[in-house]
């Protein structure tokens, strides 16, 4: 899957709201990665409507593309596609300056929230059982090869998250911070 270019603020505003993140997460959890949005709606344990009206913005950005249509009980269910799961923000070298802070700010908030959720996965820090790892690493990569490594990271926490009467054990946080240096 191709990843998305997130090329204006209206993109990124569309795409970046929290319940939208939640509508694009619950399609990227689909065993047959396409829904109604209905079924995202219950998923969500919200009601189709609030889906839909979401469901529009993320259609008219070309977020979400209709996939196919059944007819169910003579209603005609529309069922979606996420077009991708990646998206990367895409700015030319006098880019929008507005963009590129909005983008940093969204980040800091990931990796508090992400710090966070960790502070509740460890618990007690008196349990030596426990242990936090922090990793910062330069790696460097051609262009194929850094679309690779978020593909795999990618596949792995997806084949991770779906394991049945698995506890979850540990959270991850994974920014990747692309330049050009020449």
């Amino acid at each position: 899957m191709q990843p998305y270019f997130v090329k204006t603020e209206e993109e990124f505003n569309t795409i970046y709201h929290s319940y939208r993140m939640k509508i694009i997460t619950a399609f990227s959890k689909c065993d047959t990665q396409t829904a109604t949005f209905k079924q995202i709606g219950d998923m969500l344990g919200d009601h189709s409507s609030k889906v839909t009206y979401h469901g529009k913005m993320l259609i008219k950005i070309g977020l979400l593309s209709l996939d196919h249509t059944e007819n169910i009980h003579g209603i005609t269910a529309k069922y979606y596609r996420l077009v991708s799961e990646n998206f990367r923000v895409q700015y030319g070298k006098d880019g929008d300056h507005v963009v590129k802070k909005k983008i940093m700010k969204h980040q800091a908030t990931i990796v508090l929230d992400s710090l966070d959720e960790m502070i509740e996965l460890v618990g007690d820090l008196n349990n030596d059982n426990r242990s936090i790892q922090m990793a910062s690493n330069d790696l460097y990569l051609t262009e194929e090869e850094r679309i690779e490594l978020i593909e795999v990271i990618n596949r792995f926490a997806q084949k991770k998250e779906k394991r049945a009467n698995a506890k979850k054990v540990t959270c991850y946080s994974l920014i990747i911070d692309h330049k050009n240096e020449k």
